[in-house]
């Protein structure tokens, strides 16, 4: 994964394990970025794609997505009530 570090990018993307980040808008840094990605190893390449496949279900899986916002929901009407 490469992404543009800016938004909610920034907290998807863990730097060298998950994916590569480059700041936004900045050309000569993307470049740069691709080039180390396409460097990689095969190694290294099935390590972080195996990290990101983990971050994903973990974050983003519907177990643990429902879960979140459930929490999420609970927090917002507790902090409705007190008002």
């Amino acid at each position: 994964v490469i992404g543009a570090a800016i938004g909610g990018i920034v907290e998807i993307i863990e730097e060298g394990r998950t994916g590569y980040k480059f700041k936004s808008g900045d050309v000569e840094d993307l470049k740069d970025t691709i080039y180390k990605a396409d460097s990689m190893g095969k190694e290294e390449y099935s390590r972080m794609k195996e990290n990101a496949e983990a971050f994903g279900k973990e974050n983003f899986g519907k177990d643990n997505y429902y879960k979140n916002l459930i929490k999420l929901y609970k927090h917002t009407i507790d902090n409705y009530k007190k008002k």
